[in-house]
């Protein structure tokens, strides 16, 4: 029977889609995937593969489809490379965490992360943020956050004042800043510098 079977009958002829399929963990899904898509869209666009899915289940079954064996080789390969490179290694005992917060800390250089019409966030140290209210901005009268020359990624010196039975911090921002509703010209300092 094996004399009568043509192994060439088993290669399907150019232009016909093949299909492969794998498992990965179904933790790895996010990191295949990547913000918007961003990495699955790189992979069969560097790969050349028609298409590549993945089924959500646990564990993850990925599909990929295309004309060409190599393409499908090497897609499989840049997700197998991509997961490879998400173990990292931990060397050595952890750094410890950073002191606890108290009210009175001061912090120079801080990134303001958002204006919105109530106030300012501040980035007092990686992920914890601080809170200014448009009120304690300055001693006078702020009519609208967009008259507080400041914006997202600039950098000032701030003060705690408060923390919350949340863990919020409330801040006074000590560097000078122009508040355009007081005087064109004029720069003040937030209401908590002196305190």
């Amino acid at each position: 029977m094996h004399e009568a079977f043509d192994m060439k009958a088993l290669t399907l002829p150019p232009g016909v889609n093949r299909i492969k399929s794998f498992e990965v963990p179904a933790k790895s899904v996010g990191r295949i995937i990547g913000p918007g898509g961003v990495n699955i869209n790189a992979i069969i666009a560097e790969s050349g593969v028609a298409n590549i899915n993945i089924d959500k289940s646990d564990p993850a079954v990925v599909t990929v489809t295309s004309t060409s064996d190599a393409a499908i080789a090497a897609a499989i390969q840049m997700v197998e490379q991509m997961l490879a490179d998400s173990v990292v290694p931990v060397v050595g005992p952890r750094p410890p965490p950073p002191p606890p917060i108290s009210v009175g800390d001061t912090f120079e250089g801080c990134e303001v992360k958002n204006m919105v019409p109530f106030g300012v966030f501040v980035e007092l140290r990686p992920g914890v943020d601080g809170f200014c209210h448009i009120s304690e901005l300055s001693e006078k009268y702020i009519k609208n956050i967009d008259d507080v020359v400041l914006a997202a990624g600039d950098s000032v010196d701030v003060k705690v004042v408060q923390i919350n039975k949340n863990g919020q911090y409330r801040i006074a921002i000590t560097s000078e800043f122009e508040v355009k509703s007081i005087a064109p010209t004029a720069r003040t300092k937030g209401r908590g510098a002196g305190q």
